[in-house]
C-alpha cells in the first residue's frame, strides 16, 4: 500500500509526487503564507470538516462566518478537490455490510427481515429500503452499524377512527448493492407471504434470530416470571425459526396464529424457565451493539430480582 513519503501515513490520497493530500496542502499553506495570503482557515482543519467529518462547504462557510465562495478558494489554494453535486449528494454507508456474514450483519439482517421493507420510490422507479422502530436508541444502533449518514426520520402516531398508526423512527436507505444482497440472501417484497429464512452458518444463527427478536419480539416479567414472544408474518419463516431453537435445546412450541393483526402472522412464545434458555442461546458471544436496549433491560432486571449473575 502506498504510503506518503513526508508523514509515512496513507490516511489519505497518495499523489504522484508520493505526498498525501494532507502533505501536499500543508506545503501549499506555508507557501502560501510565506508569500504574505492572509488564510482563514487552516488546510488542516478544512482537510477534518471537509473530507473526515464530511461537513459540506456551506456547513463550513457557515461555521466560520464565511461566504461559501471564500471557502471554495481555499480549496483550490490549498488543492483540495471538492465533490462533484452527484458525490455530494450521495448519501456514506458501509454497502459491502452483507459481503461476508458475521455476528453483526448476521443481527442486522434478522433485524431487517422483521423491521425493514422494501418500497418502490415511483420517482426513480427504483427499490428502498426502510428500517424502522418505535425506539429512536434502536435506530440509531442499525445507523451506526450501517455507518450511514442517513438522516433518521420520525412519523408521527395519526389517529384514523378505528386504526390508529403509532409513532415510528425510520432511516431510508437507496443504495441498490444493500438492496440487491438483502434480496439474495432472502427477502421479498411481500415478506409477510414468502419471506425466505437465509443461509448462514450454524455459529451465527443466534445472532440472526436476535435481530428478528429485536424487530419482532417481545420480552415482558410478570408475576415475577419472564416471558419472550415473537411474531412473524411468514408460517415457513417462523416454522424454521422454532425448528432451530427446539433443536438448540429449547422445548417445541406450538405456532399460534395471531388474532390481533390486519395481517396474517404467526406467534411463539416462551416463558419462565424456557425464556432463561432462550436468553442463553440468543446471548451468547454478543455485545450492547447487536441487542435490543429494551429487551436486554428487562431481562437484567428480572435476573437482578432473580438474585442470579446471568447477566
Amino acid at each position: 500500500m502506498k504510503k506518503c513519503k513526508q508523514c509515512n501515513s496513507n490516511e489519505f490520497k497518495i499523489y504522484p509526487n508520493k505526498l498525501c493530500q494532507k502533505c501536499l496542502s500543508h506545503n501549499r499553506e506555508v507557501n502560501l503564507i510565506k508569500q504574505g495570503k492572509n488564510l482563514s482557515i487552516s488546510s488542516y482543519e478544512l482537510i477534518t470538516e471537509y473530507i473526515i467529518n464530511k461537513k459540506s462547504i456551506n456547513k463550513i462557510a457557515k461555521e466560520k462566518s464565511l461566504k461559501p465562495f471564500q471557502v471554495r478558494k481555499l480549496f483550490s489554494d490549498y488543492l483540495i478537490p471538492v465533490k462533484s453535486p452527484t458525490e455530494a449528494k450521495k448519501k456514506e454507508i458501509n454497502e459491502s455490510i452483507f459481503d461476508k456474514i458475521n455476528s453483526v450483519s448476521a443481527f442486522l439482517l434478522g433485524y431487517i427481515f422483521t423491521d425493514g421493507d422494501l418500497l418502490l420510490n415511483l420517482k426513480t422507479g427504483k427499490y428502498f429500503l426502510r428500517i424502522y422502530s418505535k425506539h429512536y436508541s434502536q435506530v440509531e444502533k442499525i445507523k451506526s452499524i450501517l455507518k450511514s449518514s442517513a438522516k433518521i426520520q420520525k412519523r408521527e402516531e395519526k389517529n384514523y377512527g378505528n386504526v390508529i398508526q403509532s409513532e415510528i423512527y425510520f432511516l431510508h436507505i437507496g443504495n441498490q448493492k444493500i438492496i440487491n444482497d438483502l434480496l439474495g440472501l432472502g427477502l421479498t417484497l411481500k415478506k409477510n407471504e414468502d419471506l425466505k429464512f437465509p443461509k448462514i452458518s450454524e455459529k451465527l444463527i443466534h445472532h440472526f434470530i436476535r435481530g428478528c427478536w429485536a424487530g419482532s419480539g417481545n420480552v415482558t416479567i410478570y408475576n415475577n416470571g419472564v416471558f419472550s414472544s415473537i411474531i412473524i408474518g411468514s408460517i415457513d419463516f417462523m416454522t424454521e425459526i422454532e425448528r432451530i431453537l427446539n433443536f438448540n435445546g429449547l422445548l417445541k412450541r406450538n405456532i399460534y396464529q395471531n388474532n390481533h393483526s390486519k395481517k396474517s402472522s404467526f406467534l411463539i412464545k416462551y416463558a419462565n424457565e424456557e425464556s432463561e434458555k432462550l436468553y442463553n442461546y440468543l446471548y451468547k458471544g454478543t455485545n450492547l451493539l447487536i441487542v435490543s436496549d429494551k429487551q436486554h433491560k428487562i431481562y437484567k432486571e428480572y435476573f437482578k430480582r432473580k438474585g442470579s449473575n446471568q447477566i
